[in-house]
């Protein structure tokens, strides 16, 4: 489970950037919807690239819908080159997320589960009033999970020795 505690805190900034997006309307899929499309359906990425990470992502274990929202970050990336953006990249924690070690289940619950920890699956409007990330930076990312991970040791150490 490494990485854990930051993983979670990326897919809740990823969930707040796309609820700043999309505001309180709730498109299809949200809350992995294709949001390019939902600002404007008719800026698209060339089909063969967003295939080709699609395909990849699939041979690399993937499963949806994180094919899907790779595929929606690359559309992502051509409506911001080639518009002004008022909202910062909201597929830019839930690719850092990933790329620390993996992706996310639905649980029975309806929460959205980051190895075994719960995020609320809510609809955006329960998003928006959410504080920011402090930071994308990797140290930062690796402070909160060391700290995390010391606490997580410290209330395990605390547990056995009531216990004991």
């Amino acid at each position: 489970m490494d990485h854990v505690f930051s993983r979670v805190l990326l897919m809740r900034e990823y969930l707040r950037r796309a609820a700043l997006v999309v505001g309180d309307v709730q498109p299809p899929g949200w809350p992995f919807a294709d949001l390019a499309a939902v600002v404007a359906v008719t800026v698209r990425a060339d089909e063969s690239v967003t295939e080709d990470v699609v395909r990849t992502v699939r041979r690399a274990g993937q499963f949806s819908p994180i094919p899907q929202t790779c595929a929606a970050a690359v559309h992502w990336s051509r409506l911001a080159a080639d518009r002004g953006l008022p909202w910062p990249d909201p597929f830019e924690p839930l690719l850092l997320m990933y790329e620390r070690g993996g992706g996310f289940t639905f649980s029975d619950a309806g929460m959205i589960e980051v190895d075994l920890v719960g995020v609320p699956h809510r609809p955006p409007a329960g998003y928006l009033s959410a504080a920011p990330i402090a930071s994308l930076d990797i140290a930062f990312l690796a402070e909160t999970d060391a700290a995390f991970e010391q606490k997580l040791a410290n209330t395990t150490a605390t547990a056995l020795h009531l216990s004991g």
